[in-house]
């Protein structure tokens, strides 16, 4: 049985598609794919994977092997069924927003959490599936996203810390490629597939699929509306959001000028080839146009195909 992984990242429509799984998970059965989402994954399974990166404590090592035999034993389980697939989303499996908001650093132990799970998925993984965002907008919706529930104020002082912030999604995607080296790991941006659930699926396992869709665009930002509110009910921040805005952006438009260059360099990279650790998949017609088979890593695309929404 082949384990696809969908790491996510946060704030790029995987909960939308993870909806999605959700509503189709009986139809895709029927096709051989078993799907775990959070539904499952935060259920217990993942407990001891997703916390804290380095353990001291004896109690924590321990809930890292036993989420690690329970992974194993369900795998094996759905092996013995007859399931050809098992498809994971989880972007938690990278760490937490939160986490990224605290360090004011892009999935600082990402590496170390994603090895936990190649111990416990004994080398099943074939595809590594991971969706990116332009940072100015990631890490808007990022701050949006945690501030009601008592996240980090967006000063200018951490704006700046974040614009910064060494790592790029290049850097994860080297962390995933070194994690799971006998895996194809490819790309899409939330800016080309995002509202596509369908395309993901197909990107992911080279193939149309039965699919319910969810009609709802789930756990989208807070509106800056919202925001005034919230930072209003904790007494703090008075004049960071400015609520009768039409979208969230702390940033200055010089830092988003920085931060979007910083993007479109990501994806010149991508689409250059990886330096043979990624396929990317900038819009549904590009997946079209790999064909279904799609082994191993690098280049998947036409270079002339330009496309950043």
């Amino acid at each position: 049985m082949d384990v696809i992984l969908h790491l996510g990242a946060h704030r790029t429509a995987s909960t939308t598609l993870q909806r999605t799984l959700k509503l189709s998970q009986h139809a895709l059965r029927q096709d051989g794919v078993a799907c775990w989402g959070p539904w499952r994954t935060r259920n217990g399974l993942f407990a001891g994977l997703i916390g804290q990166p380095d353990p001291v404590l004896p109690w924590q090592s321990e809930r890292i092997l036993r989420s690690t035999g329970l992974i194993r034993m369900e795998t094996l389980r759905l092996e013995q069924a007859g399931c050809a697939a098992l498809l994971i989303s989880e972007e938690n499996m990278l760490g937490k927003v939160g986490e990224n908001l605290r360090e004011g650093v892009l999935y600082p132990y990402a590496a170390q959490r994603l090895e936990r799970f190649r111990a416990s998925l004994a080398d099943r993984v074939r595809v590594v599936a991971l969706a990116i965002r332009s940072y100015d907008s990631f890490w808007a919706s990022s701050l949006a996203f945690a501030l009601p529930k008592g996240g980090p104020l967006p000063t200018s002082q951490l704006c700046a810390r974040l614009v910064n912030q060494p790592r790029r999604w290049r850097d994860i995607i080297g962390d995933v490629a070194r994690a799971f080296p006998q895996a194809r790991v490819i790309v899409w941006s939330y800016e080309g597939l995002g509202n596509s659930p369908c395309s993901q699926m197909r990107a992911m396992l080279g193939r149309d699929l039965p699919l319910d869709i969810s009609p709802q665009w789930h756990n989208p930002a807070p509106t800056p509306a919202k925001l005034a509110l919230a930072l209003q009910s904790r007494g703090e921040g008075e004049g960071l959001v400015d609520a009768d805005a039409r979208r969230f952006s702390p940033f200055t438009p010089e830092q988003r000028g920085d931060l979007r260059a910083d993007y479109i360099e990501d994806l010149a990279w991508l689409r250059a080839g990886a330096d043979g650790l990624a396929c990317y998949f900038g819009d549904p017609s590009e997946i079209k146009n790999a064909g279904t088979t799609g082994q191993g890593r690098g280049h998947s695309n036409d270079a002339e195909h330009r496309r950043l929404a």
